[in-house]
């Protein structure tokens, strides 16, 4: 992808100031360049973008609502804003219902992503709540928006499988997709009742993406394995895993800074909210990672 440029900046970064009308008492002739390359090597920096998505409230009376998933959403989407935090030039929040149906959600990250380039820096955030449904002999997990159907995740809920190929697919190198939600039944989950007895079983068949297939810079982070629960805490006010996440970004930078460079990479913010929620809910829920970082693909959250 190529930014556009006005001439006149390229023109002042080579040094080269092209001609100018002189004003009445003002000799004609050249004039002194009105950029600075310094000017132009802001115009190139890459974007940090981020889409922040919390579902909170279900239309279908099948589906509970949360309590914490806005809360999330709001909360991480400051963070990322904050110069002296996440720094992002763009953060899209979805919180309220008509933001959150899937027909919206698919279009804001569409719209987040098309002017996109390889430098740029993406990261897509999803609080609420997930499923599993089994179609013939496959097993999908689905994310839930706020118009989703029961009887039909297909049309309605948002195919995380799909969704990971789609991101992995994206012109950044460096992009985090996050997820605070689960599939087992508990928690931030729901389920066809008739499918809990086999729950473990139909988890052990999903698979997300090999290692090998993951961008340089690219990075999965989920509040929870396949088949345990990410839950919500009312002493915390948000889901467990999204408040130690927010956690790192914050107070506990220092802690969470594991080389002590000043960043919080999404590796070291994932690694010190795992360590917590693993310690706050006694092992009920551990967070996941897949990621594969080459060389400084790693993508910064803080810093």
């Amino acid at each position: 992808m190529i930014r556009l440029v006005p001439l006149l900046c390229l023109l002042g970064g080579l040094g080269v100031a092209p001609p100018v009308t002189a004003a009445p008492g003002q000799p004609k002739g050249l004039g002194p360049a009105r950029s600075t390359a310094q000017e132009l090597t802001r115009a190139l920096e890459p974007l940090r973008v981020a889409v922040v998505v919390g579902v909170s409230a279900y239309d279908s009376p099948a589906l509970v609502d949360l309590v914490y998933a806005g809360a999330d959403a709001r909360a991480l989407a400051e963070s990322l804003r904050a110069k002296a935090v996440g720094g992002f030039d763009r953060v899209d929040l979805l919180v309220e219902p008509a933001e959150t149906t899937r027909a919206q959600v698919l279009s804001r990250l569409r719209v987040a992503a098309e002017d996109l380039g390889r430098e740029d820096v993406l990261v897509v955030y999803f609080s609420g709540h997930g499923t599993l449904a089994q179609e013939g002999e496959a097993v999908r997990r689905y994310l839930l928006p706020s118009d989703a159907s029961p009887g039909d995740l297909r049309g309605t809920g948002l195919d995380l499988d799909e969704l990971r190929a789609w991101f992995g697919r994206l012109a950044p190198q460096r992009k985090a997709l996050i997820v605070d939600a689960c599939f087992n039944g508990r928690g931030k989950s729901v389920l066809d009742p008739s499918l809990l007895p086999k729950v473990e079983d139909l988890l052990a068949d999903t698979q997300g993406p090999a290692l090998q297939d993951l961008g340089s810079g690219e990075a999965h982070l989920f509040a929870t394995t396949s088949g345990r629960a990410a839950f919500e805490d009312e002493t915390l006010g948000h889901g467990v895993y999204t408040h130690f996440l927010l956690q790192a970004m914050s107070w506990a930078r220092s802690a969470a800074d594991l080389d002590g460079d000043g960043l919080i990479t999404a590796y070291e913010a994932h690694d010190y909210a795992r360590g917590r929620t693993m310690e706050h809910t006694g092992g009920a829920q551990v967070p996941e990672a897949a990621m594969r970082v080459v060389g400084l693909n790693d993508v910064i959250l803080v810093g």
